[in-house]
């Protein structure tokens, strides 16, 4: 006899971890992208840099746009999806909630600092008389970033892929 249907077995959904209180799912693509974005965020700023080391200041505004952009899509992504998940996962481990907190506390920060630069010097002409000025500006804000970059994936990104 020729079988018509045949029932298909249908493995159980894999379960979506939610954090508890938010509809946050966890990601396992996460790390991966934020990691992705420090490395694209650290090319555009080398990019600034060699600009301003060989007096092609002109470049420098398209050059902070797109530093902006990339910064903004990253800093939402961590607050949304990292601290905010991570905050609600370890809601009842003190300890490690002051640790995600004092990690976000921090970047906010750092981040208006970055921001706050990345506006002025859009907007602000670089030249041969204001090179120097800028320079030291931009070594001190990439010297707290790449630090903080490095922190992250050291101490913050792996809490999160214990979940």
């Amino acid at each position: 006899m020729v079988e018509l249907f045949k029932l298909k077995t249908v493995a159980p959904a894999q379960e979506k971890r939610v954090a508890p209180g938010t509809n946050i799912a966890f990601d396992p693509g996460l790390v991966a992208k934020l990691k992705s974005d420090h490395r694209h965020l650290l090319d555009t700023y080398s990019h600034i840099q060699t600009a301003a080391n060989t007096g092609k200041y002109a470049s420098l505004p398209e050059l902070f746009t797109d530093f902006q952009s990339q910064l903004l899509d990253h800093l939402l992504t961590e607050k949304v999806k990292l601290y905010i998940f991570l905050s609600h996962q370890f809601e009842a481990d003190d300890v490690t909630l002051q640790i995600v907190r004092d990690f976000q506390r921090e970047m906010d920060g750092i981040a208006k600092a970055g921001l706050d630069f990345v506006r002025k010097y859009r907007t602000t002409l670089v030249d041969n008389a204001t090179v120097g000025v800028f320079q030291r500006e931009l070594e001190g804000i990439g010297a707290a970033v790449s630090k903080r970059m490095q922190r992250e994936e050291e101490v913050l990104y792996p809490l999160y892929r214990t979940m």
